[in-house]
């Protein structure tokens, strides 16, 4: 029982990593906003020898369509990761309630957490080039936005992965419950 009680404290750790970043999430989400409300309210402000502050900003980060594009791929970016770090969150809360990932209720949501991951990651990826490229485009320019969203492609790879073993767990529960009739078999999964 040491590797379930290790297994238990890696799943509370997992959750409390994802209550971390949904806070984070939230964090670079506010300040993508404010930074789409202040940005063009400042931009026109003298800045010192002659320059507003566009022309400042534009001197050291590049055309200002550019930097509304990085804002845009983070907001996104940022709003995705709130979702799915409060949606891991809540699936780590319920397998903390049972006690054990090793069920085949639990190895199922862990592949939807996993295909979730996934799908969300490539859609907003996909969306994050469509919005950048259009603004690019829009302003007949030239040049290229900073984001990357690989990181929840592969948590749901590893989560696909997981689930595997928690399957294989959960088939030596069942025979072992087959074997011992006092020992608790799956039950329903949040």
């Amino acid at each position: 029982m040491k590797s379930l009680k290790r297994l238990q404290t890696l799943f509370k750790v997992a959750r409390i990593l994802c209550l971390i970043f949904f806070i984070l999430a939230i964090i670079g989400a506010s300040g993508c906003l404010i930074a789409f409300i202040i940005l063009p309210a400042i931009s026109q402000l003298p800045a010192g020898n002659g320059k507003t502050v566009a022309e400042v900003i534009e001197k050291e980060a590049g055309p200002m369509y550019i930097i509304y594009a990085n804002i845009a791929a983070g907001l996104m970016s940022c709003g995705a990761s709130i979702f799915l770090t409060k949606y891991s969150e809540v699936f780590y809360r319920n397998v903390e309630k049972i006690g054990t990932p090793f069920r085949r209720d639990v190895a199922k949501k862990m592949r939807k957490v996993g295909l979730v991951s996934i799908i969300v990651s490539l859609s907003v990826g996909l969306l994050i080039v469509i919005v950048v490229s259009s603004i690019i485009l829009a302003n007949r320019g030239k040049g290229s936005a900073d984001f990357s969203f690989g990181f929840t492609f592969f948590y749901g790879i590893f989560l696909l992965i997981l689930s595997l073993f928690c399957d294989y767990g959960a088939d030596l529960a069942e025979a072992k419950s087959q074997e011992d009739p006092n020992v608790i078999g799956p039950g329903d999964f949040e």
